[in-house]
Parts: structure tokens; C-alpha cells; sequence
């Protein structure tokens, strides 16, 4: 899992914002859908 702080911030950003649906954030970034819930769940990523 990504622990890169930006990327997880502008991801709980572009599933605020942008419109786009779960199924559709995890395919564009080739993520698992347990893996967008934790990054939903929390505001930082594991270990910062």
C-alpha cells in the first residue's frame, strides 16, 4: 500500500470532489477496494 502523505491526501481529495465513483478510484489507480477504505478511514497513511 501506498505511504506516500501527497498521494494519499489528493485520493481522500478526488473522492470528495470529483464525482467519480469507489469502483471507479480503485481502477484508475489500480488499488483494491479494502485498500481505498483504508484511505478513506484514516487521515494519514500508516507509520507517518
Amino acid at each position: 500500500m501506498h505511504r506516500d502523505m501527497e498521494w494519499w491526501t489528493q485520493l481522500r481529495v478526488r473522492a470528495a470532489q470529483s464525482g467519480l465513483s469507489k469502483r471507479e478510484l480503485c481502477r484508475e489507480e489500480g488499488i483494491s477496494w479494502k485498500a481505498l477504505g483504508k484511505v478513506l478511514a484514516h487521515a494519514e497513511p500508516p507509520g507517518c
